[in-house]
């Protein structure tokens, strides 16, 4: 199969380049309109989608070609969500829940991101990528984008899941167990219980305590200090025996998450 790709620039060569058993060829006429090009632009990037570029693979491509940045992690996000459609979407005042369905995506993806950095790779202002947010429920913990606010449930499943362990290490200090082996799997091989509930960055010491801590480094050496430190037993344990009392604190203040 051959893609022929009309643009326009101004010039009359044709460049092409084999991928596999198919060949993108870009035909330069000077006719078309700027609606048109953007159009045309879009079947670049579908094309590269088609092939299995990633989004920056197709960007480097298509600007090897054209010498300036396009945006295409926004169209790469829509293909992913299943919407191939290369017209511009209708947008009548309020958000659609396409875009909302590529924040969802990239999230899932990637809890961490920013709105700023959102905003840039959806090519949509910071205030859109908010509005989005608030439609969808998510919310921001210990930077960390969670799902929604607690429900009813929720707030009932912290307060007796922390209850019951700050009790519990009351009782058996076991938070003295220091084993250097993998939190998932292996705890499970050795009968450990797996501390419970999806919703809580306030509660996992990477969250509360590392990262935290990595809020204040502002170059690479820091960073991988801090990296260091944080994997040194001392610096681990420290973290660790701060669970109770975070347990206590969600209990104190009905499961509400700890700011």
């Amino acid at each position: 199969m051959t893609l022929v790709h009309i643009v326009k620039d101004g010039t009359s060569g044709i460049f092409g380049k084999k991928f596999g058993y198919d060949t993108l060829i870009f035909v330069s006429f000077a006719s078309l309109n700027m609606e048109e090009n953007k159009v045309h632009f879009r079947h670049l990037m579908l094309f590269f989608y088609r092939k299995g570029k990633n989004a920056t693979q197709a960007a480097n491509k298509i600007c090897a070609v054209y010498g300036e940045g396009r945006t295409v992690r926004k169209w790469f996000a829509r293909f992913k969500a299943g919407d191939f459609n290369l017209k511009d979407q209708e947008r009548p005042g309020r958000p659609s829940t396409k875009d909302e369905d590529q924040i969802k995506i990239l999230i899932e993806n990637n809890a961490r991101y920013t709105i700023r950095k959102l905003a840039e790779m959806l090519n949509m202002s910071k205030s859109t990528i908010h509005e989005h947010f608030v439609k969808l429920g998510y919310i921001n913990r210990f930077d960390v984008w969670v799902p929604h606010d607690l429900t009813e449930k929720n707030l009932m499943d912290r307060i007796r899941i922390c209850d019951s362990l700050y009790k519990r290490n009351e009782e058996t200090p076991f938070l003295k167990q220091s084993y250097s082996v993998c939190w998932d799997w292996k705890g499970i091989l050795l009968g450990w219980d797996v501390l419970p509930d999806p919703y809580s960055p306030d509660l996992a010491p990477s969250d509360f305590y590392l990262f935290r801590s990595l809020q204040n480094s502002v170059t690479f050496v820091e960073i991988k200090n801090h990296v260091e430190k944080f994997f040194a037993e001392r610096f681990w344990n420290d973290g660790i025996f701060k669970l109770p009392e975070r347990w206590k604190k969600i209990v104190e203040q009905n499961g509400t998450y700890i700011t």
